[in-house]
């Protein structure tokens, strides 16, 4: 069976903006940590001021401190490892500092208690670092005379913080020391970067390889925003980026999700574990960009399979033009579509349709407010409407039930069919889930340009468990009701009026 561990860092991922927990996140994670799921954290900081900030948490597995160095287990309070320098590495690691002229901390245990010493304070950002740490969180300091007299076999972290220039040939140097490992980023909260450096025993990465083994997680799902996370995507089975990370964390992400801002991790935690729809419109985003861009070379003339063309009500007709490849073990499909005025022949919509397997919507709809709206899909999920009579276009595709699924869209209703109401401003959509059985959903239509995506599921109303019907599809809208067939035998209908209250209340 599956045992999986979701692992977030801590500043810019899991914490907001100002270095909080949001309400929403703590409530959240502890419903998901009370009902069986393992999560914990990965942070630079020390157990100091990583415990205040997350003492709201429930944490049930060992968390990672120090990029690595350590993992502590919040519920005993004890340190489950620690990567020691050798005494040799650290001393190697000081000497480069001192050669080139730049003052920095080091971590060390003193009586099973971690100390930071330091023998001089050379600038704003140390001194911001010293005073914050010990006023806000009782973090004890020691200041000493000549920091080499404090290197011994119980140093195992040393860092340094200021401008990149200054700190870039010492990060240089580092990387030539054999048993010391290093990452270097900038300060989530400031322009001040940092140079943090452990063993080459410790990293995020290893702290999660040993969280692993220890405990028999089969899968690990991580979370992060900047480089130092890069080290703990190398270990992870599936990496994801909140909407706030760096861009080079995002190359290397399976999934990009919201920000730190919106609960990014907690949402997605809630929405994958909890199986729960989310209606947020991906199309246009940068991550959706990005994904379809890698689908683009599929339109190369030598990819097309067939022509075909379709009639359409009020003289329009539909020509689709169907490019096959393959990719890996499966075939990807993809179409090139436009609208044509029959009359004229004259193209007035072209639009591409990527990863499609239905067939299209053949209908103009005529809407109360006197427009008419061609229906039709960029994608297998979500549905788009052209506005004839201005030539707007509107867009949607949801987010989706993710699945770990790697592209911005999870999986959601696949529409077959549209129908309108002119009398109500509903419409009914025939569909489906993913190799699942017809289903019917309804939404307010009154809105074509602007409409709110959250449907009800007639399959829900008149078979709640489905446990009786298989198929449900559209008959007809009648006398201010909608009547569907239930595995083509048994007839039902829900008035006008009770849809609208339902729909209402998704808002």
């Amino acid at each position: 069976m599956e045992k999986k561990l979701y692992i977030s860092d801590l500043d810019g991922t899991l914490l907001d903006s100002d270095g909080k927990l949001l309400d929403y996140t703590v409530n959240t994670l502890n419903n998901l940590i009370e009902n069986g799921v393992y999560f914990t954290f990965a942070t630079a900081r020390t157990i100091y001021s990583a415990k205040p900030i997350t003492e709201r948490l429930n944490i049930n597995v060992p968390c990672i401190l120090n990029n690595g160095a350590s993992v502590y287990n919040m519920q005993s309070g004890e340190y489950v490892k620690n990567a020691y320098f050798k005494q040799s590495t650290a001393e190697k690691v000081l000497s480069v500092f001192r050669s080139n002229g730049v003052y920095c901390f080091v971590f060390k245990f003193i009586d099973e208690i971690l100390v930071t010493c330091y023998d001089k304070i050379t600038n704003e950002s140390m001194q911001k670092f010293v005073d914050e740490r010990k006023g806000k969180y009782e973090k004890p300091f020691l200041e000493c005379d000549d920091l080499a007299d404090e290197i011994d076999e119980k140093v195992i972290y040393i860092n340094a913080m200021g401008d990149y220039e200054t700190l870039l040939p010492i990060r240089d140097a580092v990387a030539e020391i054999d048993g010391a490992d290093f990452a270097f980023y900038k300060d989530t909260y400031t322009d001040c970067w940092f140079l943090e450096i452990f063993s080459s025993e410790a990293s995020k990465a290893n702290g999660i390889k040993f969280l692993r083994e220890k405990y028999g997680f089969t899968k690990i799902i991580a979370f992060g925003d900047n480089f130092n996370d890069l080290s703990m995507f190398k270990e992870a089975d599936v990496k994801i980026a909140v909407g706030n990370a760096k861009p080079e964390l995002k190359e290397k992400a399976d999934l990009i999700i919201d920000t730190n801002d919106n609960n990014g991790v907690a949402d997605w935690l809630d929405r994958e574990v909890n199986f729960k729809m989310s209606y947020k419109n991906v199309y246009g985003t940068d991550e959706y960009i990005r994904y379809i861009d890698k689908y683009m070379p599929i339109f190369d003339e030598k990819n097309l399979t067939e022509i075909n063309s379709y009639t359409l009500s009020d003289e329009f007709s539909l020509q689709i033009r169907e490019y096959e490849d393959n990719r890996g073990n499966s075939i990807f499909e993809s179409n090139k579509c436009a609208l044509i005025e029959t009359s004229t022949q004259k193209i007035i919509h072209e639009y591409n349709e990527f990863d499609c397997h239905v067939i299209p919507i053949t209908k103009i709809i005529r809407h109360s407010n006197g427009h008419r709206y061609f229906p039709f899909h960029v994608d297998l999920y979500g549905i788009s409407y052209l506005d004839i009579d201005t030539m707007e276009v509107y867009n949607y595709i949801p987010e989706g039930y993710t699945h770990l699924h790697p592209a911005p869209m999870g999986e959601s209703f696949i529409i077959t069919d549209a129908f309108y109401d002119k009398e109500s401003d509903l419409i009914a959509y025939d569909g489906c889930y993913w190799a699942c059985p017809n289903d019917v959903m309804v939404g307010d239509f009154s809105n074509p340009l602007n409409f709110n995506p959250h449907l009800i599921n007639l399959h829900y109303i008149f078979d709640h468990d489905y446990d009786v019907y298989d198929d449900i599809i559209f008959k007809e809208w009648k006398n201010g009701r909608l009547y569907v067939m239930c595995d083509s035998k048994t007839e039902k209908s829900i008035s006008v009026n009770e849809l609208k209250e339902m729909i209402s209340k998704q808002r």
